[in-house]
């Protein structure tokens, strides 16, 4: 059994080398290739409700945070739409007078990491400026089903509604994923969208993807086989660990170390941490369309990605204003990753702090992020608009 094993993870070596020459990168693709064979997906569709069993309990063991004090203390929202896979927000009844903002989180975790307490709240700060503030808070179930195409869709949807009632075309923000999607929506439609905002969001993949290329080792059978229509927020847990442990593991207790001595610190920390138990199942379709078409084959980078019967490539975000958040020592999104494809963008850099739970979102919840960066990001957003 021992000899048969070592020759099943001596065929990743190949693999392996193609990144980092480290034997974790060796073990970590041969334990991805072993547990996700194609040849058995049936097996690995078994295990989903083992994990589905998992997201209920982190959620669990989150509401009992709340009941601890460690609730988000989100602003007054309502919804002015509901579609199958998005609900859209509007925070405050006032109309702003800077314009519209659209806020696009990433589609597997829940949107109020964007308004997680007062004093970091990227929501707040944009309605004290002047903004009407609007967000596309994904949803989950049986509706929600679509894939990259239809989740773009049902942003462009949200994007006219607002732009009806404003008479203006909508500013876009995006972090992560919610950034290369607003880049995306922005990409097919550049005519409707006044500026982008983009924090930490990767727009090049292949060898700029960093740390998380390795999920492009995983057989596409771990998506698509079985009855499969939505991806327990644990599996993309344990991806990201497998992937990035310094990051996503790691990371969060040398952050919890540190915010010891500072009470405003643990307590940002503490509230990161209970919205990453708020597990969220995105659709399976999204997330395939997402591996394959954006981080193995490149396609927004490359200009080659068709959705909605139309071309959607980087290219077309040189006619948009562009500003970029970027975290340059960040290896879950290397700078190459979100800047190679922009054309002079505007840059602002973020620097690792203390209190934040993860850095990947230090630049939505960190005091110096709120305290340095987003007055300057708001100052570019007030700026000179695109003609109408």
């Amino acid at each position: 059994m021992i000899e048969r094993f070592f020759n099943k993870i001596k065929q990743c070596c190949r693999a392996a080398t193609r990144y980092d020459k480290l034997a974790a990168n060796h073990l970590k693709l041969a334990s991805i290739r072993i547990w996700l064979r194609a040849d058995e997906s049936a097996a690995w569709n078994s295990m989903f409700p083992m994990f589905f069993t998992s997201d209920v309990l982190r959620r669990s063991f989150g509401r009992l945070l709340d009941h601890a004090g460690l609730a988000p203390q989100e602003a007054a929202w309502h919804s002015v739409l509901k579609q199958s896979d998005l609900q859209l927000r509007r925070y405050s009844h006032d109309a702003g007078t800077a314009g519209a903002v659209l806020i696009v989180p990433a589609p597997i975790k829940r949107p109020y990491i964007f308004d997680l307490l007062p004093r970091v709240s990227v929501v707040r700060r944009l309605t004290e400026a002047g903004f009407s503030v609007y967000l596309s808070e994904w949803r989950e179930g049986e509706g929600a089903s679509g894939d990259l195409g239809a989740s773009i869709g049902s942003l462009g949807i949200a994007l006219e509604q607002i732009a009806s009632e404003h008479a203006r075309a909508p500013i876009l923000i995006g972090h992560s994923l919610g950034g290369t999607l607003a880049a995306i929506l922005a990409a097919i439609e550049p005519d409707r969208v006044d500026k982008l905002v983009l924090v930490e969001a990767p727009l090049r993949f292949g060898e700029q993807t960093g740390a998380l290329r390795s999920i492009t080792a995983y057989p596409d059978s771990w998506l698509s086989a079985g009855s499969v229509e939505s991806i327990p927020g644990s599996v993309l847990d344990v991806a990201s660990v497998a992937a990035a442990p310094g990051e996503f593991s790691l990371g969060r207790w040398s952050d919890a170390w540190a915010s010891l001595g500072d009470v405003e610190a643990l307590a940002i920390h503490a509230r990161v941490i209970r919205w990453s138990l708020d597990e969220f199942a995105p659709p399976a379709a999204l997330i395939r369309n997402v591996v394959d078409l954006l981080y193995r084959q490149d396609q927004f980078a490359r200009n080659e990605l068709r959705l909605l019967g139309r071309v959607a490539g980087s290219a077309s975000l040189a006619e948009i204003p562009v500003a970029a958040i970027v975290d340059h020592t960040s290896r879950v999104v290397p700078p190459a990753s979100a800047l190679e494809p922009l054309r002079n963008p505007t840059v602002f850099s973020y620097e690792p702090e203390i209190g934040v739970g993860l850095q990947h979102v230090g630049p939505l919840v960190g005091r110096r992020a709120h305290r340095e960066i987003w007055p300057r990001v708001i100052e570019w957003m007030r700026g000179a608009h695109r003609q109408s």
